[in-house]
């Protein structure tokens, strides 16, 4: 049954292709066949053309096998969908947090945001000298 489905193929490119050139068919050696080719691309074309078509015969239901590359596209198309939801998801429980955090830093005192506030700065000097001895260091 495949190879009634594979000679419709065949048949329905071959107008297409045009006729297979008789040189390389019948009996021509490989390397006539070369010198042939390489002195006319458009019968190399014609060969190649004719080549696939003898392929996509011999493929069950007679044609090139597209379901493959379709079916990678949709599983790719797949899993960027649930990278996306991923990422959804992650910004949404950043954006908590930055919630949950803003409504404790309301309930501070005065003097506790200014404890929060030295306590930055100092970090920030001790970062910023620990750097320059670095720097020195490799210097």
């Amino acid at each position: 049954m495949a190879g009634v489905a594979g000679d419709h193929v065949v048949e329905e490119l071959a107008p297409a292709l045009g006729p297979v050139p008789e040189l390389l068919e019948g009996g021509a050696d490989e390397a006539e066949a070369e010198s042939i080719a390489d002195e006319a691309p458009e019968l190399d074309q014609a060969v190649a053309l004719h080549q696939l078509a003898q392929a996509a015969a011999g493929l069950p239901g007679g044609a090139v096998n597209v379901a493959d590359r379709v079916s990678q596209l949709k599983a790719q198309q797949a899993a960027l969908r649930e990278e996306g939801k991923r990422v959804q998801q992650n910004l949404r429980n950043e954006e908590r947090k930055r919630r949950r955090l803003m409504e404790k830093a309301r309930n501070l005192s005065t003097e506790d945001l200014v404890v929060i506030l030295g306590a930055r700065a100092s970090a920030k000097g001790k970062a910023k000298a620990k750097a320059k001895a670095k720097a020195k260091a490799v210097a």
